[in-house]
């Protein structure tokens, strides 16, 4: 649709204090609760769909921050202790296939709100219409090189319009269109038949692999090799993690 992807731009930038009075949110503050901050959390989204679409990552490299470090009140931490997990961060992801891309958030960026994710291709170009950490969950806008466009209604029925029916049947079991049903479904469907389903769990894996490789750079100050995390020979961040909880 974009010729050879070359390129694309994720930033989300805005100011929003931490919950720290929710305890549902509580424990997300605490590193060795919870793993990382959004990167790991929201940011598996995203970096699940990028390995999906564009395939193996090369290198990482990554610089993140904790602006705002509030005091987190909860019985279960035994003692009020300073939220330390990052609130900001760059990253810039060099892809096998030759690809390059910046992502960047901060909840601490206040002012002017940015909100982008652009992917640009030998032809062309896609304007992600949704939240930018789920890309193409609410579809996109398409730019040419020609200057001629293609609405995200448009894009949608060409791509129907180019399943034969059993694809489509697959796909969309009983015309079902909604990610997460079509999701469970596929997952029920993997149980009953006893076939592996569409996303499995070395998918996730990889996912939280690309996920931690940003945390590595950021600790060691240097890029890492994404293949490097993914065996686990580069683990300085996830190290005092497993430590504490004995793995």
């Amino acid at each position: 649709m974009i010729g050879q992807p070359r390129l694309f731009t994720v930033q989300v930038l805005s100011s929003s204090e931490f919950p720290v009075d929710r305890p549902a949110m509580q424990w997300r503050a605490i590193k060795t609760l919870t793993g990382g901050g959004m990167i790991m959390d929201s940011g598996a989204h995203f970096t699940d769909m990028m390995l999906h679409v564009f395939g193996d990552v090369d290198e990482v490299t990554c610089q993140m921050r904790t602006f705002d470090a509030p005091l987190i009140e909860a019985s279960f931490l035994g003692q009020p202790l300073p939220l330390d997990v990052e609130d900001s961060w760059v990253v810039t992801m060099r892809f096998k296939s030759g690809l390059m891309g910046t992502w960047c958030w901060s909840r601490s960026a206040p002012g002017h709100e940015v909100r982008i994710a652009l992917y640009h291709g030998s032809a062309g170009s896609l304007n992600d219409l949704g939240f930018p950490f789920h890309p193409f969950q609410s579809g996109a806008e398409l730019k040419l090189a020609d200057g001629n466009t293609k609405s995200r209604e448009q894009i949608q029925v060409e791509y129907l319009m180019s399943l034969g029916c059993a694809e489509r049947g697959r796909l969309f079991p009983y015309g079902v269109t909604d990610g997460f049903a079509v999701e469970v479904g596929d997952f029920i469907d993997a149980i009953a038949n006893n076939r592996p389903p569409d996303v499995d769990g070395e998918a996730g894996l990889r996912a939280k692999a690309l996920c931690e490789a940003c945390y590595e750079s950021a600790t060691i100050g240097k890029p890492v090799k994404y293949d490097d995390v993914l065996s686990g020979a580069v683990c300085e961040y996830q190290k005092p993690i497993n430590e504490h909880w004995g793995i």
